[in-house]
């Protein structure tokens, strides 16, 4: 960890990520106003002495509602890809390490399932089972399940035939063995830059899925939720969507920061060192 830090891109990363989350676990404490009590100021108006980033359409102050609805923003996300990578990371490990028919199963099932369009998929679960928490995370996780599997099974088939892989088998080592003890080891760079470049996209999509209002519901102060309410306040108080905009994206740029500096840490022990 104090090497990963000790890079420019994990020092940013670190910050960044950290402003986010500190916003979205202290926010709900020390929010000044209920995030949904309407009128508490008057409407759409810019920033004050009692409303620091101003009020929405209905009067409902900005700043509270801002500290309070990131949790979800980062919650669902997470859930989901480490769902993703518990069922398509292991599938592909698994799979790609041991070939035959079920590698060839695998990978026509992800060749079927990779064309079908996300936000589809996403249409399709919440229509029939609402937008709650677990529903989300089935969804996302549902989504990037195949995708983390292709690109497990082909970081597997890189290192398949290295020596240390064909020392165990011949010392007779399991499959479980020679999967969690010599291949997920030394693809924990590329498996860290992939679950780093998934929560980005898994944000992004959730947020996409609120700010289209197929998830969470007014009067939710759900970051998502709040872009698509402030665009039609731009003129009057741009904040209303501006702010949790801003927040959506250093959140962003902060896990990939620290994924990429992660990875140059891993890559760079694996070179001096060899296999783990």
């Amino acid at each position: 960890m104090r090497d990963i830090f000790a890079t420019p891109q994990g020092v940013v990363g670190a910050v960044m990520l950290g402003l986010v989350v500190g916003v979205m676990v202290v926010g709900p404490f020390v929010a000044p106003y209920d995030p949904t009590s309407v009128g508490v100021g008057i409407p759409a108006s810019g920033p004050s002495a009692s409303h620091v980033l101003g009020t929405d359409d209905l009067g409902r102050d900005v700043l509270s509602r801002f500290l309070t609805g990131g949790l979800s923003v980062i919650a669902v996300p997470l859930a989901a890809v480490t769902a993703a990578f518990l069922v398509g990371g292991t599938a592909g490990l698994v799979f790609g390490y041991r070939g035959g028919v079920g590698d060839q199963i695998l990978t026509r099932v992800v060749d079927v399932l990779l064309p079908i369009p996300t936000l589809l998929v996403a249409l399709l679960f919440i229509a029939q089972f609402g937008g709650s928490f677990w529903t989300l995370v089935v969804v996302v996780a549902a989504v990037f399940a195949p995708r983390v599997a292709r690109i497990m099974r082909g970081a597997v088939q890189s290192i398949r035939s290295m020596e240390y892989i064909l020392a165990a088998e011949a010392r007779g080592e399991r499959t479980r063995t020679v999967v969690f003890r010599e291949l997920l080891p030394n693809l924990a760079g590329p498996a860290l830059v992939e679950y780093g470049v998934r929560v980005n996209y898994a944000v992004v999509f959730v947020a996409s899925l609120n700010f289209l209002g197929f998830a969470a519901r007014p009067p939710s102060s759900n970051w998502g939720l709040m872009i698509a309410e402030g665009r039609d306040l731009i003129s009057a108080n741009p904040l209303v969507a501006l702010v949790p905009a801003l927040a959506i994206g250093v959140l962003v740029v902060g896990v990939n920061l620290l994924a990429d500096a992660a990875s140059q840490h891993l890559s760079r022990e694996l070179s001096l060192g060899g296999a783990w």
